[in-house]
């Protein structure tokens, strides 16, 4: 038996579980900072959404070992349909641990999540409640243009909400 059967080194196995979550992420994950016209705030979030009990399990496992919170969702199927799996990371003390562990291992991801990262790491440096700046209202747009999302409002109109925010 080697050490890749599963009982070898396990730091190179801690490794190829970030490696392996890294791909998922790529393709399945979705890094965002959600707008709320009500509250006026913008929350990051990171979400991967998967069909595959095993695959959900594998995430959560390596998730769990190395101690980045997450909320995990089952939604049954609807007519049809497989249930469908949602893991979610809200807020930025959560989405900068993820962050800080993951963003290493992203290829295809990793623009939308340096986005989430710089705005992150702004928020944490303020006082909780601080208006927007207008670095942090620029990459919420960015991060809208990249993921190529409709707006339900105009760019301009969420930054002047985000702006009289800040009063």
């Amino acid at each position: 038996m080697g050490q890749r059967d599963g009982l070898g080194n396990q730091q190179e196995r801690a490794e190829a579980d970030l490696q392996w979550l890294g791909g998922v992420f790529d393709g399945e994950g979705n890094c965002s900072l959600v707008f709320s016209a009500m509250a006026v705030t913008v929350t990051p979030q990171i979400r991967l959404t998967n069909t595959s009990d095993a695959m959900v399990a594998e995430v959560v496992r390596i998730l769990d070992v190395n101690a980045l919170p997450r909320h995990i969702q089952r939604r049954d199927p609807t007519t049809g349909t497989k249930a469908v799996w949602h893991i979610s990371i809200n807020g930025a003390k959560r989405c900068r641990r993820f962050l800080e562990v993951v963003m290493p291992y992203l290829r295809s991801k990793r623009k939308e999540a340096a986005l989430v990262w710089d705005f992150v790491q702004s928020r944490l440096g303020r006082l909780p409640g601080a208006p927007y700046g207008t670095d942090e209202i620029n990459w919420f747009l960015q991060l809208r243009e990249l993921h190529g999302y409709r707006l339900r409002q105009s760019s301009e109109t969420i930054r002047l909400a985000l702006a009289k925010a800040r009063r």
